[in-house]
């Protein structure tokens, strides 16, 4: 399967998720916060990564911090929904992730969080939006990533097939949605792997961290840019 045929399946489903508002994440789970909180307080500028419908901004204008948050995605019916929310801080942006970092200003905290990286299936897209983010950020900053691993994928889904990627798979699994069975192709990076990769391209990366309160089974990571801003 191509590149477009797998964006086409994930749009689709992606499209299913949006229509039926009980498959779509707008709170913040406790573990996320823990998680992005401590970060936020210091930093000036942060960037979400694939915001979908805001609810990481959303909460972070709640922290009564003084940085600029920025939401950008280019799903427009998640950018409807996201810049709905009002809020002199905070501003949604709709544009592809690698075409708005290429110009961005450098921040001290970037996100990309709610699988946002399933959704990166192209190798050459998924390495060239990493390293972007590494030059786009701060000395001294920090960049957090979630991921499905892929273990809990196998144990707990469907699989339709797999595909071997650089630092992970291509995994299509059988998903439901109102009863209607949808396929949903993501990339799923192998931990160590990942690890390793984030590390040649040059950050600092924590031990995972495992994201609860969700349906799926989630790790994050906090990767710094190591030096002084």
């Amino acid at each position: 399967m191509n590149k477009r045929e797998y964006q086409t399946l994930y749009h689709e489903f992606t499209s299913k998720v949006i229509a039926s508002s009980q498959y779509l994440e707008s709170t913040v789970t406790q573990s996320e916060k823990d998680l992005i909180a401590p970060l936020a307080k210091s930093a000036r500028r942060i960037y979400d990564l694939g915001t979908g419908n805001g609810r990481i901004p959303k909460f972070l204008s709640e922290l009564g911090i003084e940085a600029s948050i920025y939401g950008i995605d280019s799903n427009l019916q998640m950018f409807f929904q996201a810049s709905e929310f009002q809020n002199p801080r905070v501003k949604f942006i709709d544009s592809d992730i690698l075409d708005w970092l290429k110009n961005a200003d450098e921040g001290d905290l970037i996100l990309c969080i709610g699988n946002t990286m399933g959704g990166f299936m192209d190798e050459k897209y998924r390495d060239s939006v990493f390293a972007s983010i590494y030059e786009k950020l701060q000395k001294g900053g920090h960049f957090v990533v979630d991921y499905r691993p892929i273990e809990a994928v196998l144990k707990n889904d469907i699989v339709v097939c797999r595909e071997p990627q650089n630092y992970g798979e291509i995994i299509i699994t059988m998903e439901e949605i109102n009863g209607e069975k949808i396929r949903l192709p993501q990339f799923y990076p192998d931990e160590e792997s990942f690890r390793q990769q984030m590390m040649t391209n040059g950050f600092a990366v924590s031990n995972p961290i495992l994201l609860e309160g969700t349906k799926y089974v989630r790790k994050g990571i906090i990767l710094e840019k190591e030096g002084t801003s």
